[in-house]
């Protein structure tokens, strides 16, 4: 949505950070694809999965209609107003919607702070919620306390979860995988484990996206015995830095920045990116919300025809990633590193 109202050298930043076509009618139509897609596996396999974005402004600021238009049509987005010069008022309204979108897992995104700058503020919010069931869930008798070792040597106990059934698993020297299908196959959480701490430098260094494809179309049939931890865990980051990282710099800039598609006041930067995401899987399944040279590790493992057998104990720090199958599109991705 930054990107649709933003200009020059600064949209061209935007898109090359998210890999978007330079195109926008083709941004809309994949962003419309995907959309509907999305909803269509949901529905179709009783999960529960809501994208919601929004636009935030205050009385005093002049959206550009064209911009406006745009985004509700093709990322259908709301145009939310603000109250006039209440910052208290702003943070709990904004906070609101993000708690209603979120069931409540994410309360306390912005404060008033963020509203009593000189200036104005406005703000563009995306919210993603899944929940939804394994696919073969977890016997929770099968669950007991079992040692965790954490990526600084020290351990502790965790609940680990434990089932033995057909999964697809995929493992090289350095690293295994295994997927676990929610109800339905279409979404997925794959798990990718370092074999020692050691080696997860190296495997999270070269998880690009052709790295990621080889490791994912290496994934063959097998009869797997999983342990998993059950876990929750919430972070919140101001994506800031990463997005400079990753070449987005002008549009932090104010006397650089050019986001004259979206709003006629000038100047006009961006801030902050402010990003906070939860995940909770247990035995039953998941439920996540958003809102915002080393050795070549993911050579194809080798294809054995045979069924095999195979065993996979989270029990060190791990990776794990919830994506669509149809579109590839990933979710949600993070880390567990011990409670």
């Amino acid at each position: 949505m930054l990107a649709e109202g933003a200009r020059g050298e600064t949209q061209r930043q935007l898109l090359n950070m998210a890999h978007l076509s330079a195109n926008q009618d083709k941004r809309a139509k994949d962003a419309e694809t995907i959309r509907q897609a999305l909803a269509s596996s949901a529905a179709s396999h009783g999960i529960l999965l809501e994208v919601a974005n929004s636009i935030w402004v205050p009385p005093q600021a002049m959206l550009e209609p064209d911009y406006g238009s745009w985004i509700e049509k093709h990322y259908g987005a709301m145009i939310q107003t603000l109250p006039g010069s209440d910052a208290v008022g702003s943070a709990k309204k904004v906070n609101q919607w993000i708690r209603e979108k979120t069931r409540g897992r994410i309360t306390d995104l912005v404060g008033p702070n963020q509203f009593q700058q000189p200036g104005i503020a406005l703000l563009l919010v995306n919210s993603v919620y899944l929940k939804s069931a394994w696919a073969k869930r977890f016997d929770p008798k099968a669950t007991k306390p079992r040692v965790f070792t954490k990526a600084d040597g020290a351990q502790s106990m965790l609940p680990l979860m434990a089932q033995t059934n057909a999964f697809l698993f995929a493992d090289a020297p350095t690293w295994q995988s295994v997927e676990m299908p929610f109800g339905g196959g279409d979404f997925v959480m794959t798990f990718l484990l370092p074999r020692t701490e050691a080696d997860r430098e190296s495997v999270e260094l070269c998880l690009n996206p052709e790295g990621w494809a080889k490791m994912i179309g290496g994934l063959r049939d097998a009869d797997v015995s999983v342990m998993l931890p059950r876990f929750a865990f919430s972070a919140q980051l101001n994506l800031q830095g990463m997005w400079q990282a990753l070449g987005a710099k002008d549009v932090f800039e104010e006397n650089a920045a050019d986001l004259g598609g979206m709003i006629r006041q000038k100047p006009c930067w961006v801030d902050q990116v402010q990003h906070e995401a939860t995940i909770e899987v247990n035995e039953l399944g998941a439920e996540a919300t958003a809102t915002t040279t080393a050795a070549e590790p993911f050579g194809k493992p080798e294809d054995k025809p045979k069924r095999r057998s195979a065993i996979f104990v989270a029990n060190h720090p791990f990776l794990w990633v919830i994506r669509h199958r149809p579109t590839g599109l990933i979710l949600f991705m993070g880390r567990f590193a011990g409670a």
